[in-house]
């Protein structure tokens, strides 16, 4: 089933240049920010197909939007940050507001995953909560001044402001997640993964970090404008607007060999600006709306315009 869900908005609130969505997802459910409206919508869940959900408005008023998919049966969470930095959160579920988390100054920046969902501060400090296996995320005490972040399944990546990225964890698998990632230079947005961290740089080339201390040069065509590391995959925007992903690699070995595969996009007709997505499905955005697919295969899917 198809459901295309029109939004009324003002463009009065959208900043110059800029993408008119902002998407995020984790596990089956995604979430899309209209920056004009600054309104999120959700679609999927655990009882629902993250294609043919019908969208659902959560929260407003929003500047960036983080979702994660919870824990055993406990429902996803959707937090969003606010333009006085406040950060407030709700269930991706039924759109019930959630406790937020209590915070030592306002919000820059904000990520999600399955590890939990982290905060970076005006400060540059970094506040994270939620949990995985029982195990609390855990930031170093010595984390340098941090800009922006990204969660993954089980470790976060944080890029701070001199260009260095750093990783943690869990308690548990801090021994896997060093502190910081060596051979990245010129980084403008990092993503964490399952089995790796990648860094898109300043000319649009995507470097991944893997499990065994490589580094891997993702096989994209053009120059990337968007990258995001999607569990078993990563996607792609270029600066033409095309969507690319190849398949995630749990390393690249000694010999440097790649396992990784490109990996089939529907024909889309139109320039993506974000794309995201969750364990078996992508999402693209651009001005006219968003679209989403299985990566089993499949067309394209639009959600809403």
């Amino acid at each position: 089933m198809r459901w295309v869900f029109p939004l009324l908005l003002c463009a009065c609130n959208a900043p110059p240049g800029s993408s008119r969505f902002q998407l995020d997802g984790s596990g089956l459910v995604n979430c899309a920010l209209d920056h004009r409206s600054g309104t999120a919508i959700c679609w999927g869940g655990r009882d629902v197909d993250v294609l043919s959900d019908t969208p659902r408005p959560i929260g407003d008023d929003l500047q960036k939007i983080a979702v994660n998919f919870g824990y055993g049966d406990d429902d996803g969470e959707l937090c969003g940050l606010q333009e006085d930095g406040g950060v407030r959160c709700w269930s991706t579920t039924d759109g019930t507001a959630v406790n937020s988390p209590d915070l030592d100054g306002p919000a820059v920046d904000i990520a999600a995953g399955e590890a939990g969902t982290c905060v970076v501060l005006e400060a540059g400090d970094v506040h994270c909560w939620g949990i995985w296996d029982g195990e609390q995320v855990r930031v170093p005490g010595d984390l340098a001044r941090v800009s922006s972040i990204s969660v993954g399944v089980n470790s976060a990546c944080a890029l701070q402001e001199d260009g260095a990225v750093e990783c943690f964890g869990t308690e548990e698998n801090l021994d896997n997640n060093p502190a910081r990632l060596d051979g990245f230079e010129d980084a403008v947005s990092v993503s964490s993964g399952i089995v790796e961290a990648c860094v898109l740089d300043a000319v649009g080339a995507v470097d991944c970090w893997m499990a065994d201390g490589s580094v891997e040069r993702l096989p994209l065509p053009g120059s990337a404008t968007r990258f995001e590391t999607i569990y078993t995959h990563g996607c792609a925007v270029n600066k033409h607007g095309a969507v690319n992903c190849v398949s995630a690699s749990a390393s690249s070995g000694s010999s440097g060999t790649s396992s990784r595969q490109s990996m089939d996009v529907p024909r889309l007709s139109f320039q993506a600006e974000e794309v995201s997505g969750g364990w078996i499905h992508t999402c693209a955005a651009g001005s006219e709306g968003v679209w989403c697919w299985n990566m089993n295969g499949g067309d394209a899917v639009q959600v809403f315009e």
